[in-house]
This record gives C-alpha cells, structure tokens and sequence, in this order.
C-alpha cells in the first residue's frame, strides 16, 4: 500500500502485514513528521441483484439466532451449598470457645468472675496471625463471613447481659477486643 506524508509530501510503500491493530504511526525520513496509516479496506462492489441474496441470508442468520436458546447464565452470588463448609467450621470454633472457657472456669473461677481477658487477647492475635500468615481456604469465607456478624451481635448480647457495669471492669483490653470485632471489619 502507499501511503504519503501530509506535511512535506513524500510518498512511502508499506506493507499491509506490519500494521497489526487498527493503525500504525510511521515518522517520515524527510520532515521528521509522525502520522498514522491506517489498513486499507477492501470493499467489494456488489451488483443490486447480489445484494439482495446477502441480505436474505442475514435475515436468515439473524432469526436462527434468535431461535437458539440464550446460554445460562451463572449465579451471581454464592448458593446456600457454599456457605456449610464456613457454617461447620465456625461450629467447631464455638464448641472450641466454650469448652476453653469451661476449661478456664475450672482452672480458676476467679478469672471468669473478675473478666480477665488476656486470654482471649491471646488466641484473638494467634487467630490473626494464622489468618494473615496461612490465610483461610476460599471455601470456607462464605461461612465465616455469615458467622462474623452472628459474632458481632454475640457480643452485644453478652455486654447487656452483664450490664455496664460489668463492662466497664474489664478494662481497655476487653473494651478494646469488643470493638474490634463489633465496629471493626476485620473480625477474626
């Protein structure tokens, strides 16, 4: 194809396989000027008689088209057999809260009654730790994001149940650790 610069005039040859996409910007030699060329088209002039076949056929292409059935789509969210796997886990992580505290309370009563909560500020960095460092498998986070906010208003409950009163004793720890996970979005 030739092609020619619309400052100075100067004509070139180019061949058509080096213009990959759309255009090429090509510098001439003799005015240092940058222009595109673009890829030549090559229409084919189609008697009237012609023209009607082709239109007929894309007619044809166009109802059996609409005739084939549309693909299915896939399902925007997650389905409810995605989420048992995260559900079981977050069981076996309350069994596991429970019997530790039951454990807890045998070991010294007074460390339930007075609310300490280094304890749980311990397994609570642990369990940021492993989520960080070892992450969580992906099919397990649909339950577990559906176990955080059953989590978050766990605490709620237990801070009414317990009154005030109650958690304004256990100091900035435990008042720190209840608005992790109630306000903040990272949780565990």
């Amino acid at each position: 194809m030739n092609i020619q610069c619309a400052r100075c005039g100067a004509q070139y040859r180019l061949d058509d396989r080096r213009i990959t996409h759309d255009f090429i910007r090509v510098k001439c030699t003799n005015c240092g000027n940058v222009f595109a060329a673009q890829k030549m088209v090559e229409r084919i002039i189609e008697s009237p008689m012609e023209r009607g076949k082709s239109e007929n056929i894309r007619e044809q292409v166009i109802a059996r088209r609409r005739e084939q059935p549309a693909p299915a789509r896939a399902a925007a969210g997650p389905g409810m057999a995605d989420y048992i796997p995260g559900m079981i886990v977050m069981f076996f992580l309350t069994l596991a809260a429970i019997y530790f505290g039951n454990f807890i309370k045998s070991v010294s009563p007074d460390l339930v009654n007075r609310f300490h909560l280094n304890y749980v500020l311990f397994l609570l960095v642990i369990g940021i730790a492993w989520r960080n460092t070892i992450g969580i498998p992906d099919s397990l986070m649909y339950g577990i994001g559906l176990g955080r906010p059953l989590l978050k208003i766990g605490i709620i409950i237990m801070g009414l149940r317990f009154g005030f009163g109650a958690l304004a004793d256990i100091g900035i720890t435990g008042l720190a650790i209840i608005a992790i996970f109630v306000f903040g979005s990272a949780g565990l």
